[in-house]
């Protein structure tokens, strides 16, 4: 465990160092990519990572966490021009409108 920890921080290293060079960032998922299939999934002596695959999606995850850095490093001058903001921001958690459709209320109340 501890190797694909030091493997996930080389792979943060290695998409900071590539920059906005697109080739690169994709590069640099794609090898990480296979070091999680091969390496800590596949070859693994443990079995447990294998056949809980499909529930852990450890694959997926990638190119999930990917994704922002690729938008982020490529499109962030064009993101400034058009006043948008990419990453965390606050927002409305757990937030739901009630309505009330048994009620006689003229316009809808």
């Amino acid at each position: 465990m501890r190797r694909a920890v030091e493997r996930y921080d080389r792979w943060l290293d290695d998409l900071a160092a590539a920059g906005s060079d697109v080739g690169r960032l994709v590069a640099c998922a794609d090898a990480y990519q296979k070091t999680v299939a091969l390496d800590l999934i596949f070859d693994s002596t443990e079995d447990f990572l294998y056949r809980q695959k499909g529930q852990l999606k450890l694959d997926n995850t990638v190119i999930e966490e990917f994704l922002p850095w690729l938008v982020g490093r490529v499109f962030s001058d064009r993101l400034a021009e058009l006043d948008l903001t990419l990453g965390p921001t606050n927002a409305f958690s757990q937030m739901y409108f009630d309505s009330h459709l048994r009620a006689d209320m003229a316009g809808g109340g």
